[in-house]
């Protein structure tokens, strides 16, 4: 061996697939990821995350080590198969990760940051609607569901299933879901030949009132009995100067609740009209729904809508009593109320106006304790840019997110961990398999949705319920 080679070899020692890690490498402070995935904590089952080592160098490398398993992978692009990964978080409780980059013939060790893996149950999948930002291009609009376990990604239902582009210029949205369940499938199908998507069959699900809105946002009830609706009039507004881009406001709104098993969809009287209502949801027991409520103003940017509730009786189908003030519109302005399957805490997006929060820069995500009724905000997933469109997995461990913090055009699907005192770790993207996708794709991920297993259809069903819907017993 020649006195070059030998030194060379001294230099480094050697892991696994014939990479050799330098001994003798300067130190580089924090390494430059993305996605920054540095010290997030994620379930198990998840897929690999996979990131991209954005120093500028002339070779980089990643050494993953758990529990005596230690795998080497050559960057720029760090990008695990399924079978390695799952050797590293097989018994692992977190996962050491330490980036070295080669720059003007040095080697650079940069500091270990930590993948932690929790056990915490998850859902298997989720289900989002992927949509161009600027919401007008249904050609490539769809509902899409991802397996957490890997980069598996199908198409539910889009706008070529539903007709075409020319021959039905429709639009796919308000998914939902009962308690996770992918067979109780909702989904709006609008255009010329439309309908509602209810457990399989397509309904003409209107407004028992002539000439009223009809049903929009949506929210099932946890026993799959009854689901609430908010029906608005409405208008929205695309400016053209530079920050909040899209602007919606309702002319008018009521709530609405739909009985499954009688067929019947109801007024709620005992909520107020005459104040812009919207975004029903139920609490676990049926017993309670929770809304969004707001004075009428003569400008969308005073309006705010506050947090309220009321008692639902299951009997009847009917809401009934005084509604609650659970937030004061004084507050701040009301969105999305979600509530945890153990009925202990609420998350809602609270901005400035409005409810189109997933547009609003001042959007963040608040935890409300129903036991206590303390309020904060969740310093720890909020960022500078928007925070909306969130829900809860089965387990109330997890919660999942759409975010614009990368660049404040793109919605985004964002995970954390919650505990059972309401506090949550540093949220992770949604890991895909190119290390570039979400600066690359061209889509927003809507209304991210956790489900318990996959979504199966019958699209030739759907396409015979387009033509000839149900109707509503009146």
């Amino acid at each position: 061996m020649n006195k070059p080679a030998a030194v060379l070899l001294s230099l480094f020692v050697a892991v696994s697939c014939g990479t050799q890690v330098p001994e003798n490498a300067v130190s580089g402070g924090n390494a430059d990821i993305f996605p920054d995935y540095a010290n997030v904590t994620v379930p198990r089952s998840i897929a690999p995350l996979n990131f991209r080592i954005r120093q500028n160098a002339e070779k980089s490398f990643a050494v993953l080590e758990s529990d005596g398993v230690r795998l080497a992978v050559k960057g720029p692009d760090v990008e695990l198969k399924i079978p390695a990964w799952r050797k590293l978080v097989a018994d692992a409780d977190s996962i050491s990760v330490t980036i070295y980059s080669r720059m003007d013939g040095k080697w650079v060790k940069y500091d270990p940051f930590l993948f932690y893996i929790n056990d915490d149950p998850i859902d298997d999948h989720i289900c989002y609607r992927r949509i161009f930002p600027g919401y007008g291009a249904y050609r490539a609009m769809g509902i899409y569901q991802r397996e957490l376990s890997s980069f598996k990604e199908s198409l539910i239902f889009g706008h070529e299933d539903a007709g075409g582009a020319k021959a039905n210029a429709t639009c796919v949205n308000c998914h939902a879901f009962s308690s996770c369940d992918p067979s109780t499938l909702h989904l709006h199908i609008r255009g010329k030949m439309g309908g509602t998507l209810i457990n399989g069959d397509v309904f003409n699900l209107k407004n028992p009132e002539e000439g009223g809105p009809n049903p929009t946002y949506v929210n099932w009830s946890h026993d799959g009995r009854f689901i609430a609706y908010s029906a608005e009039k409405v208008k929205q507004w695309f400016n053209s100067a530079a920050g909040e881009i899209l602007e919606v406001a309702d002319i008018s709104s009521e709530i609405l609740v739909y009985d499954v098993e009688a067929n019947v969809i109801r007024k709620q009287p005992a909520i107020d009209s005459a104040k812009r209502v919207l975004m029903p949801v139920f609490g676990p027991s049926t017993d309670r729904i929770y809304y969004c409520a707001a004075e009428p103003q003569d400008s969308v940017d005073n309006v705010r809508y506050g947090l309220y509730s009321i008692p639902f009786n299951p009997e009847t189908g009917l809401c009934y009593g005084e509604s609650k003030c659970e937030i004061s519109p004084e507050e701040g302005s009301v969105s999305f109320p979600r509530v945890s399957y153990d009925e202990k805490y609420l998350i809602c997006a609270m901005g400035s106006h409005g409810y189109f929060h997933a547009w609003h820069k001042d959007s963040d995500l608040y935890l409300l304790n129903l036991e206590t009724g303390e309020r904060r905000a969740l310093d720890e997933v909020n960022s500078d840019d928007s925070e909306s469109c969130h829900s809860w997995s089965l387990s109330d461990r997890w919660i999942i997110f759409g975010s614009r913090r990368m660049d404040g055009l793109y919605t985004r699907p964002y995970i954390a961990h919650i505990d059972e005192d309401g506090n949550c770790s540093k949220p992770f993207l949604l890991p895909q398999k190119d290390t570039e996708y979400y600066l690359t794709s061209m889509f927003s991920f809507n209304l991210p949705e956790f489900i318990n297993g996959e979504v199966e259809i019958e699209k030739e069903r759907i396409f015979q319920g387009l033509k000839n819907p149900k109707q509503v017993n009146k």
